[in-house]
């Protein structure tokens, strides 16, 4: 399925279907000829490909926000009640800036 959507990334992007190999490391560089004959396949797989990963990339961006402000409530909590220590407690702050900068910057 890999190549499909990549083979469909190289018609969004070039504006045609390929008539040399482009992804073989062999064949690349001696401009092969190559017949894609599952262009269009190609063209609508990389069209859902990306649609689902704006969507994912979009849930996972509000979970991740979400995600850090609960545990940044928690931590507040936590030192309001001083039922953990402070060093604890920055640790999990820290923790739920990492995983949301993971989950937001992870897809660009």
């Amino acid at each position: 399925m890999f190549w499909h959507i990549a083979t469909g990334r190289w018609i969004v992007r070039n504006g045609s279907v390929p008539t040399t190999d482009p992804f073989s490391w062999w064949a690349a560089p001696l401009n092969k000829p190559w017949v894609a004959l599952e262009w269009l396949f190609g063209l609508i797989a990389y069209g859902v490909y990306w649609v689902v990963e704006l969507a994912i990339l979009g849930v996972g961006g509000w979970l991740a926000v979400a995600g850090s402000r609960a545990l940044g409530d928690g931590y507040a909590f936590a030192l309001q009640r001083s039922r953990l220590r402070t060093s604890l407690a920055l640790a999990i702050l820290g923790l739920a800036v990492a995983i949301a900068a993971l989950i937001i910057f992870a897809g660009k």
